[in-house]
């Protein structure tokens, strides 16, 4: 069973090449022909949502079944249950076993894919149009009546143990992983490692997997997604017959509470000894998707990830590129900001990065700023839609996060009629620099020579995410020889 991809990467780091157009200035395209997607619901009686997008030109149909359940929900101490459920749903449900299963799977011409994020979960396939029904009856066995074999699950489950005990090797990854922890806290399911630990791993047994699939799967919290070449009456028939009599009250999950804001008092050194490049993230804790602060600040985050580049790249040239965004969940958000620098110039790329967050959070941000950035989002909502599974997914987020069936459009209407005044706001109330906390990732040595007297915060070695953490005191010893404390502001 394959692992779908989710479109969206938090941070994309630009890595663009000088060219002479830069000489010019471009001519402003203020207008967009861009449409949002639309999608036709119906809720069935026992409380299963099924939304469908016909495309008669599409040469595939994509059937994805989205659950209102994810890595949130793990238990404290069984970091990657839900995966696990998950995963091991796909290797044996109904009359068929695990061969039989997949066989089936790739005789209709795809293979089973699932995804599990920190709030949902998905299972989907993409067929030739024809094998919609036979698609649907294979899912509906898949999450109604998955069989939990023990010895599938003891294999399944040595698997995601190998798995979780490869070692993150990304500098990058290792600085998204130890900011998300810094930020939320390590009892945070935000801040869990969604696959899980060998720890974690080995403390879950099977019951624990049927009793995680008993509570949170259910009709009431399952879309039937469908979008391609299909027939919405003939979906509606297709989906009452392969989902309609599913009973059952699975529990809704409830929004972690979301972590205060905190000035930072300290940066993370998560240490890579002889790495020639160091990692930096910087981030805070960001707003959930239904703020109306979402549009404004992620124009005005935009703002310091397109200064950070110009700054870094093209004129200091110590880094290949730049880039800040967000993520949004439930009750909360995420913002980042994120370069590789050379390893010499780290103060330096500091400085510039908390200098441009300056520079957004008290500077004039006027319309004529606000313009293009806010194209660019505009056309950002509807990006992926042009395939069958990217509507799928548009479809997936909007049932999730209880938006509704409009959410794409009213977005856009909302982008298009956006000023710099909500900009200017979110800037100065989110954007100020000691409110961002730094992870730095690269050689420790190197570090505390270029960033312990910079007066942004004592340095504090922590271990690679999923590592154990050094006990306290060894903790604040190291980090007393690294820098004197202080909570620092940018300079």
């Amino acid at each position: 069973m394959r692992r779908l991809v989710p479109v969206l990467a938090l941070v994309s780091l630009a890595a663009c090449v000088p060219q002479a157009w830069r000489g010019f200035a471009p001519k402003m395209r203020l207008g967009t022909n861009v449409a949002a997607p639309t999608f036709k619901q119906v809720s069935l009686p026992n409380g299963v949502t099924l939304l469908v997008h016909e495309d008669g030109r599409a040469p595939v149909t994509t059937v994805l079944v989205a659950m209102r359940a994810g890595g949130s929900t793990d238990p404290a101490g069984k970091a990657g249950l839900a995966a696990l459920t998950e995963m091991l749903a796909g290797h044996g449900a109904g009359t068929r076993d695990e061969t039989a299963l997949q066989t089936t799977f790739d005789r209709i011409g795809s293979p089973l894919g699932n995804l599990v994020s920190a709030d949902q979960s998905v299972y989907g396939v993409t067929v030739m149009p024809f094998d919609t029904g036979p698609a649907l009856a294979l899912l509906s066995d898949v999450v109604q009546r998955p069989t939990f074999d023990p010895a599938v699950f003891t294999k399944v489950k040595s698997e995601a143990i190998a798995d979780a005990e490869i070692p993150v090797t990304d500098p990058q990854a290792l600085g998204i992983q130890a900011l998300r922890r810094t930020i939320f806290g390590d009892t945070s399911p935000y801040a869990r490692q969604l696959g899980g630990t060998r720890k974690s791993l080995e403390a879950i047994t099977l019951d624990d997997v049927k009793a995680w699939h008993h509570k949170w799967i259910g009709p009431n919290t399952t879309a039937v997604i469908v979008t391609g070449r299909v027939s919405f009456r003939q979906v509606i028939v297709w989906v009452n017959q392969t989902f309609g009599k599913w009973k059952g009250k699975a529990s809704l999950p409830p929004a972690p509470e979301a972590p205060p804001v905190e000035k930072r008092t300290a940066i993370e050194v998560v240490p890579e000894p002889g790495l020639s490049q160091t990692v930096m993230v910087l981030g805070r804790v960001g707003v959930p998707l239904e703020s109306p602060e979402r549009f404004p600040l992620a124009i005005a985050t935009g703002f310091v990830g397109g200064r950070m580049n110009i700054e870094l790249r093209e004129q200091q040239h110590i880094s290949y590129g730049a880039g800040a965004g967000s993520a949004a969940y439930q009750g909360t958000g995420l913002l980042v900001a994120a370069s590789k620098v050379k390893a010499s110039a780290t103060g330096q790329a500091l400085r510039t990065s908390l200098g441009a967050l300056d520079h957004t959070h008290s500077g004039i941000i006027s319309d004529k700023m606000v313009a293009p950035m806010r194209l660019g989002e505009i056309e950002g909502q509807v990006a992926g839609t042009d395939s069958t599974i990217g509507l799928a997914y548009a479809a997936a987020n909007i049932y999730w996060r209880h938006r509704p069936l409009n959410a794409l459009v009213s977005d856009m209407r909302r982008l298009e009629h956006l000023k710099s005044g909500p900009v200017q706001q979110a800037a100065s109330k989110y954007l100020a620099p000691d409110t961002w906390q730094i992870v730095l990732v690269g050689d420790p040595k190197v570090i505390k020579k270029q960033v312990g007297g910079m007066g942004l915060g004592r340095l504090v070695m922590v271990p690679p995410p999923g590592e154990k953490a050094p006990k306290k005191a060894s903790a604040d010893a190291d980090a007393a020889k690294a820098a004197p404390a202080g909570t620092g502001t940018s300079g």
